[in-house]
């Protein structure tokens, strides 16, 4: 993202460094990918406009996705991500549960899984 934008720059939040362009989002949608990853042969896509954000009267824009500096190569989508889509978590179960919001025009799901209980 940075090579497609030089203006982003890293902003401590919270104790947490989050990426943030110095554009509007708008302008950034035909700039930036889709982001895609697999959820047990499920195909999640999340346009740019599911996942960049701004504040009401500024002109920064906040990328709404934020590595996990590990060795897993780990990604937090928090409420970026759930205003494409809901979720339903079974810890009991361990399970996760992911179907698009209503209305959503920014992401979608190809294909789908059924995990069957090994009880």
């Amino acid at each position: 993202m940075k090579e497609a934008d030089p203006t982003i720059y890293e902003q401590k939040v919270e104790e947490e460094e989050i990426l943030v362009s110095r554009r509007h989002c708008s302008d950034l949608y035909d700039i930036f990918n889709d982001i895609e990853f697999m959820l047990h042969h499920t195909l999640i896509r999340i346009k740019p406009q599911g996942y960049l954000y701004s504040y009401n009267n500024q002109n920064d824009c906040f990328i709404g996705i934020q590595s996990i500096p590990d060795e897993f190569n780990q990604y937090r989508l928090g409420t970026i991500f759930l205003r494409n889509f809901y979720v339903g978590l079974d810890f009991e179960k361990n399970k996760i549960a992911i179907g698009l919001n209503a209305g959503t025009k920014n992401a979608n799901i190809i294909g789908s899984s059924k995990l069957e209980d090994k009880d």
